[in-house]
């Protein structure tokens, strides 16, 4: 069983993925989202490899690890390390945004 921790930058994006809905939505629409994304994380506890391997950040030391979570008609991306039972959760990613600006999103 995998250790789940959150990166500050990870659960930034969260909270700005929540605010967004709770200020164009409501509340329940948000809580929603924020709930769903949250699900697929725990559920690396139990199965820390049921990402794929990310080839972008992926390097021969260190795998990247992305899931891909679908919630109403978006797209998100979570990506983690998964490294000595511990799944670090790095970064959220909407898919809909500038793919240019991936790496500044998921790598510090």
């Amino acid at each position: 069983m995998a250790l789940i921790k959150w990166h500050s930058r990870a659960k930034e994006h969260l909270r700005l993925i929540f605010d967004y809905y709770y200020r164009n939505a409501s509340a329940n629409v948000a809580l929603s989202a924020a709930e769903t994304i949250m699900g697929s994380v725990d559920q690396l506890e139990e199965f820390p490899l049921l990402g794929k391997k990310d080839t972008l950040f992926s390097t021969a030391d260190t795998q990247y690890y992305f899931l891909v979570v679908k919630w109403r008609r978006r797209t998100y991306k979570i990506y983690y390390l998964y490294e000595n039972d511990i799944c670090s959760i790095l970064a959220i990613w909407d898919c809909s945004m500038n793919p240019g600006k991936l790496k500044e999103w998921v790598k510090e």
